[in-house]
C-alpha cells in the first residue's frame, strides 16, 4: 500500500528537486539558507511560480541538515531533471565558496551518504 500519492511527472509538466545540504555546527544556519536558496534562483528551467523552500531535517553529531527544494518546468526528459540538479549543486558550491572566501575560512566539500545521494558540507570551519 503507498502512503503517499503518486505524481506523474509528464502530466503535471513540473518536477520537484531536492538538494540535501549539510552545514557544520557553529556557522549561521539562517544565512547558509539564504545563500544557498539565492544560488538556485536562476537555475535554467527552474518554475519561478513557486518559491525555493528549506526544510529542515535533522541533527548530526557536528552538523545540522536541511533540504532545499525546487521546481522545474518538465517536458519528460530525465535530463531536464539531471541537469537543473547538476547547476543547483554546482551554483550551492560555489556561493558557498564565495562566502568562505570574502570570510576567509576553508571552502566546503562535497560528500555522499550512505545510499550515494550527494551532499555538501557547507564552507569550512576556522582552523
Amino acid at each position: 500500500m503507498f502512503q503517499n500519492p503518486l505524481e506523474n511527472f509528464g502530466a503535471s509538466g513540473s518536477r520537484r528537486i531536492d538538494i540535501p545540504v549539510i552545514v557544520p555546527n557553529g556557522l549561521d544556519l539562517d544565512r547558509a539558507e539564504r545563500i544557498a536558496m539565492a544560488a538556485v534562483e536562476t537555475v535554467q528551467g527552474r518554475d519561478t511560480s513557486r518559491a525555493v523552500d528549506a526544510f529542515y531535517d535533522a541533527f548530526g553529531g557536528d552538523s545540522i541538515a536541511f533540504t532545499l527544494r525546487f521546481w522545474i518546468a518538465f517536458h519528460n526528459r530525465e535530463s531536464e531533471f539531471l541537469a537543473a540538479r547538476g547547476e543547483a549543486v554546482k551554483r550551492i558550491k560555489h556561493a558557498f565558496d564565495r562566502e568562505a572566501a570574502n570570510r576567509n575560512i576553508g571552502a566546503g566539500t562535497l560528500g555522499s551518504d550512505p545510499c550515494g545521494r550527494a551532499f555538501f558540507t557547507g564552507w569550512g570551519l576556522p582552523p
